[in-house]
């Protein structure tokens, strides 16, 4: 063997072993030899679920992993770096995504490509991946004791590409050849910038962060790069090079002139014969977003069991590397940092110098008004700033205690701040979810998710991976359960992927802390009105002393009467007259329900250009409330109060019509509140002449319902429920509308649950006789008599129906033509964003619906009766549309931000009139969350017209709405209640925070509080 293949050899070992860098904690104990885990790979949370070609098995947990899978893994990585790296400036959210995006890019080369030896990938994929890696690699900091002895040391994410460069070239036969072809020696000369590496004498790590112990910042800092392993890395990393590109015959090609020398020193310490070969520890799987990764997976990935759990080991263990699942206490402002912010402002630092030199000059009493002004100025803004920061900590009451896992083996009680990711979680109905999960396994489980999706109807969850989507909005996880949100029915259990900063609660945190709050048009005034007079006061000053030297040079007088001319631009009551005038503002907006927490924003609120809204709680109730009702002759029932805010319960107004398009028409008329139909409102119990299916419709609402209502009315005079919000809605129609005989005449007995596969519920009643009221039929019915009564999805439902209920109460027979037009009215409903239910009952006098095994639901539901349709819908608050129009009346333009889906926020926005469909034939005005998220600020900023409508949005998105709209020249005024507002909500001109459901997190960001269902014009 010749000498060159002999060092080419040894330099190929040496580059494997530089590429080795050592971790901290980053093996369980138990673990250290690589075989165990290092040669198993596996998909993670941002890979997309392309068909894959199998190439390893790991052992242990039985997952196969592909080149296609990592190919979509590496592609979505890329596009958060290449689109993060190129804007000059990061959020703290953005900044948290591009970390992921190292973090998960060096897991996929370590982990995926590394241990599982797949390397043909297409060369369109490694150009796109060296030059994203290029963009940062050449980044620095500069960090001296002054400015010209500051030195460059490496960001943590140039340190992050330098090293996954070099692996990629080791590693990757594509990525070699994508290099080689592309780039000439010049290129990699400037590309590896050796001579920066080997001169750093630090390597960058989180502001922060503690010297002794780095392991607490979770995932980032816990991979720790030495220096003496970066500079053996660009030794040897030129040497492989060297014997590897055919246009270049010495490393002196490679390295700048003015590092020759330093290599030369260090290539003498990294010789291939005085370095072993080390073996990779095996990394544990970095958190994230497994919504698109089987269950199977994501447990090998984090190394846990289902049945098992982690031991305790192993928790403190891992401990050690993502930190405790608590969000990081944020650098909150001192007392007298706050107070020197107040005296900064220039228009107190000239009444300051004004009060100084008046008392120079023994103007006495002008130098004490001018220090009695600038006290309390400096007091008002000093308690509404350190009110404001209280904000921050705030989402430590958003912090679940305690919750149910599996450790060991066996089930158990912890402290949900020490759960750590690949803890085996339990859920049961009414906990709240610990940290962000995975689901392993679901029973009926639906987990209510207001706080960060907006959403009132709680998600049915699952446990199949989400595949086909490149991004996943939150609403859309239905796989996942996020920190803080809470169980509505059912169990489950999963596995923890995200604790602390992490999660999806974190991410708001770091947002809230990482939202910078910009001066408000009066202060802006204010500040330039203050450069004026300084301007002003100058020249005046110097004009009078100048004429006056020159008129008699003896005269020194003329000096303090120059001065005293400057001093008079000042104007001394401008900052008291004011704080006078907002405060008189604020004490006029407190009568109307408007509680002011910061006084500029009095003076804002009258510059508004843009009202940024969030739907649920803000324009709709946050309620879900039964809306309108179908019966099969095609009547259309629809609920409005009988008195003054429905004091006096709610009756139904019939309306005659076979065409769907009134349901728009009823769907207004329901917010009403008198009857635009052709009959009057009624209460139920006069339905029995008119209309037996509708009144069997509000009796399936009544008794087939495992939900609960309070005695008592809430504040706002409506009932309130505990149990599925669904539910809830229509017991409340049922008892509103004054129905009695249900409770009186059934007695419900056995009870089919409903379920996500099986879309519907039934309950078997028997009949009681005591009394004579309700339909005639129960008083045909035998002691042996059994009711059954079924809802649920009209495709499941009508599909066990063979018989509908007209107004009379006799049954037809089901045909294709009524199917058919009943599909027509569940399509109207569904296009005015009506969540739908079909109702169902049947008589059985067979006395064999329940055995020794329980109901047979082949028994129960089948040959049922069809008795109608309810639509369901969170309304809008009364006087909302008159709000609206006078918003627009006003000039200003009003924009409805919400999670719900795209078809659910357009019928809102029509019904209340921020979108008029006349103007938006393009559809441009509605802008969807997965095209939202695709674009940055700058381009969202750019768009023409600007929608007016945003769909299935993030907290993320929102405040990148609000962004857009303030670069675009907007004044921006965001209302909302709920948590996921809460970033928007500061970052806003403006922030507004909506009636008593909202959270205290975003009563404490915003600057108004609204204290009742009052809506802010």
């Amino acid at each position: 063997m010749c000498t060159r293949t002999i060092q080419e050899h040894r330099t190929l070992q040496a580059f494997l072993s530089a590429c080795s860098l050592p971790y901290v904690a980053l093996g369980m104990p138990h673990l250290n030899n690589a075989s165990s885990y290092g040669a198993s790979t596996m998909n993670l949370s941002r890979s997309r679920g392309a068909p894959s070609i199998l190439k390893k098995q790991c052992s242990s947990y039985r997952f196969h992993d592909g080149t296609a899978s990592v190919e979509e893994h590496i592609a979505l990585l890329l596009e958060d770096l290449i689109r993060y790296g190129s804007q000059a400036t990061l959020s703290a959210a953005e900044d948290m995504v591009l970390r992921e995006a190292f973090l998960g890019l060096h897991y996929v080369w370590r982990m995926r490509i590394r241990a599982s030896s797949i390397t043909a990938f297409t060369p369109e994929l490694m150009e796109r991946l060296r030059g994203a890696l290029l963009l940062f690699m050449g980044r620095v900091n500069m960090r001296g004791p002054v400015p010209f002895l500051a030195k460059p040391v490496p960001t943590r994410e140039a340190v992050f590409a330098f090293t996954i460069f070099c692996g990629m070239l080791k590693d990757v036969i594509a990525f070699r050849e994508v290099v080689n072809n592309n780039m000439t020696v010049a290129d990699l000369r400037r590309a590896l910038a050796v001579h920066q590496w080997l001169s750093i004498t630090e390597v960058e790590e989180d502001e922060g962060a503690p010297d002794e112990d780095i392991t607490n910042t979770v995932g980032w800092s816990s991979i720790k790069f030495s220096v003496e392993d970066i500079r053996r890395l660009a030794v040897v990393t030129v040497l492989f090079l060297t014997g590897l590109l055919n246009a270049c015959n010495d490393w002196e090609e490679l390295v700048e002139p003015r590092a020759h020398a330093l290599f030369q020193k260090y290539q003498k310490v990294a010789q291939v014969e005085n370095y072993p070969d080390r073996k990779p520890k095996p990394l544990l799987a970095p958190k994230g977003e497994y919504w698109d990764t089987d269950v199977k997976k994501v447990l090998g990935m984090f190394r846990t069991q289902v049945e098992k759990g982690l031991t305790e080991a192993e928790v403190l263990a891992r401990r050690e590397v993502y930190g405790d699942n608590r969000t990081p206490p944020m650098a909150r402002a001192s007392l007298l940092g706050i107070l020197f912010r107040q005296l900064a402002d220039l228009i107190v630092i000239i009444l300051l110098v004004a009060s100084v030199v008046s008392a120079c000059l023994g103007d006495y009493k002008t130098a004490v008004v001018l220090g009695i002004v600038v006290s309390i100025n400096t007091a008002i803004g000093f308690y509404q700033e350190w009110n404001a920061e209280r904000a921050i900590s705030a989402l430590a009451s958003l912090s679940v205690p305690q919750c149910t896992v599996i450790r060991g083996g066996t089930s158990r009680m912890v402290e949900a701040g020490d759960l750590v990711p690949g803890d085996i979680v339990v859920l049961d109905e009414g906990a709240a979810v610990p940290a962000d999960l995975r689901l392993c396994s679901v029973s009926q489980l639906a987990i209510i998710e207001t706080l960060l999706t907006g959403e009132s109807v709680p998600m049915e969850k699952i446990t199949d991976a989400i595949h086909g989507y490149r991004r996943v909005n939150i609403g859309d996880r239905t796989n996942m359960a996020f920190q803080s949100t809470v169980v509505s029915r059912g169990r489950g259990v999963g596995v923890v992927v995200n604790t602390g900063e992490t999660t999806e609660i974190g991410r708001i945190s770091a947002a809230i802390a990482g939202t910078h709050v910009g001066k408000t048009p009066l202060q802006k005034k204010m500040d330039a009105l203050g450069k004026m007079l300084v301007m002003m006061a100058i020249f005046a000053c110097g004009l009078v002393v100048v004429a006056g030297i020159i008129w008699d040079p003896r005269d020194m007088g003329i000096i303090k009467v120059g001065i005293s001319l400057a001093l008079s631009v000042i104007p001394e009551g401008l900052v008291a007259i004011v704080t006078l005038t907002m405060a008189l503002g604020m004490k006029r907006m407190a009568k109307g329900n408007a509680l002011v927490r910061q006084l500029p924003a009095v003076e804002t609120l009258g510059s508004v250009t843009t009202i940024c809204s969030d739907k649920t709680g803000t324009i709709t109730e946050g309620v879900m409330r039964a809306r309108l009702m179908w019966t099969p002759e095609g009547h259309l029932h629809i609920p409005m109060a009988l008195g003054r805010e429905g004091a006096a319960g709610l009756g139904l107004s019939r309306m005659e019509g076979s065409s769907t398009h009134i349901v728009a028409t009823a769907l207004s008329a329901a917010v009403g509140t008198q009857g635009t139909g052709n009959a009057k409102p009624v209460r139920a119990e006069k339905l029995v002449p008119t209309d037996a299916a509708a009144q069997w419709q509000l009796a399936i609402m009544a008794i087939c319902n495992n939900s609960t209502l309070n005695a008592h009315r809430g504040m706002d005079g409506c009932f309130t429920g505990i149990g599925d919000q669904t539910e809830v809605a229509l017991k409340v129609l049922a008892v509103e509308t004054g129905l009695t005989w249900p409770e009186t005449r059934l007695k419900r007995g056995a009870e089919i649950a409903f379920d996500s596969d099986r879309k519907r519920m039934s309950v078997v009643c028997s009949v009681m006789h005591e009394s004579e009221d309700g339909p005639v039929e129960l008083g045909k019915c035998k002691g042996t008599s059994r009711l059954v009564l079924s809802k649920g999805a009209p495709e499941v439902v009508l599909g066990l129906c063979s018989e509908w209920m007209g107004t009379d109460g006799k049954t037809n027979k089901m045909d294709a033509t009524k199917l058919k037009e009943v599909d027509a009215w569940c399509d109207a409903f569904s296009a005015q964003g009506l969540r739908t239910l079909a109702l169902a009952m049947r008589f059985d006098d067979s006395g064999n619906l329940v055995d020794d095994a329980g109901l047979d639901e082949e028994k129960v539901e089948v040959a049922l009766v069809f008795v109608g349709l309810v639509a369901l819908a969170d309304p809008p608050r009364k006087g909302i549309e008159q709000s609206i129009k006078a918003c627009h009346d006003a000039g200003i333009r009003v924009v409805m931000i919400t999670g719900d889906h795209v078809r659910t926020a357009t019928s809102i926005a029509q019904s209340v009139g921020i979108l008029d469909v006349s103007e938006d034939e393009g559809g441009s005005l509605v802008l969807n969350g997965s095209a939202l998220s695709s674009m940055t600020v700058e381009q969202l900023a750019i768009l023409d017209p600007f929608p007016v409508v945003f769909s299935r949005v993030s907290p993320d998105n929102k405040l990148n709405i609000v962004k857009a709209l303030q670069m675009r020249g907007d004044v921006v005024a965001m209302t909302g209640d709920g948590v996921n507002d809460a970033p928007a909500i500061r970052q806003a001109d403006v922030g507004v925070a909506m009636g008593r459901s909202g959270t205290d997190i975003t009563r404490q960001v915003s600057k108004i509080s609204v204290c009742s269902g009052y809506v802010l014009i």
